[in-house]
């Protein structure tokens, strides 16, 4: 087995765990001697990059909240695919690490609908347009076209805290843009419904 598929093997179990609200710390070993290698090359991974606790370097481990958070996409994948046959790994892995993008991009929608639903008036969707349409636009500049009323500021304000807007100040003007992140996310949920021009 290769780290990436010694990977998808301990991710749904410590995925378990974590969210079981379970404190305790995982055993994990290897299935076969072959595997010893891929299996501590991705554990000392998971653990450089912050995802994984070693307990006192015991061999137990458990996901830290932002391991958790980075591998869900994936973790969701390999949950949702069906598993194919040993003699067919190499194509299992493919299938697997090609879907986490989808997921995750269906997840951003999912967050963005639920901000927009919870925090913002739908004549706020058309402030969003504007800005996604023009990429980024000074507050001023923003004011000035007296389309989005006397909450403007407040607005824009809520989407900052929101993380569905960027602030910038450049050359003492403030600049306002899509959050990059969640661009190709709100383009599409501020779209949905609307009948094709």
């Amino acid at each position: 087995m290769t780290s990436e598929q010694v990977l998808d093997e301990i991710l749904p179990g410590l995925a378990d765990d974590f969210e079981a609200g379970n404190r305790n710390f995982r055993g994990i070993k290897p299935s076969s001697a072959d595997d010893f290698e891929p299996l501590r090359e991705c554990l000392a991974v998971l653990i450089a990059e912050g995802s994984l606790l070693d307990y006192q370097k015991t061999a137990t481990y458990q996901f830290t909240p932002a391991g958790y958070v980075k591998y869900k996409p994936r973790i969701d994948a390999l949950r949702a695919l069906p598993r194919l046959p040993q003699s067919n790994t190499t194509a299992q892995t493919e299938v697997a690490l090609a879907d986490p993008k989808d997921i995750e991009e269906q997840r951003k929608r999912q967050i963005v609908r639920e901000v927009l639903a919870s925090r913002f008036d739908d004549s706020d969707k058309s402030l969003f347009q504007f800005i996604y349409d023009n990429g980024e636009i000074s507050v001023k500049a923003l004011a000035q076209t007296q389309k989005f009323g006397p909450n403007l500021y407040a607005v824009l304000d809520r989407a900052v805290r929101a993380n569905l807007l960027k602030k910038q100040v450049r050359e003492g003007h403030t600049i306002y843009s899509i959050n990059p992140q969640l661009k190709s996310a709100l383009g599409f949920v501020i779209t949905e419904g609307k009948e094709p021009l």
